[in-house]
């Protein structure tokens, strides 16, 4: 009687191991495929910035700025 109650809370164990086992394994390939879909986007967010950044250099040149000052808002620079 002992010994039937000793190996169905081996068997139970096993099992329960089992289980664990196979929910750790889908969780960690999930997470994996997160990991790869952030880096992804990541990488993408990367080249984004990078071209905003060169345009921002070219909208933002002086030369653009001043031609724009004195054509469309007809600014000019004061006499001394």
């Amino acid at each position: 009687m002992r010994y039937n109650i000793v190996l169905f809370l081996l068997a139970g164990g096993a099992l329960v191991s089992a289980i664990s086992l196979i929910q750790l394994r889908y969780d960690n390939h999930r997470l994996f495929q997160q990991l790869q879909q952030q880096e992804k986007t990541h990488a993408q967010l990367e080249v984004e910035w990078g071209q905003l950044q060169l345009e921002q250099s070219v909208w933002a040149r002086p030369a653009r700025i001043e031609k724009i000052a004195k054509e469309q808002l007809q600014m000019f620079i004061p006499a001394p």
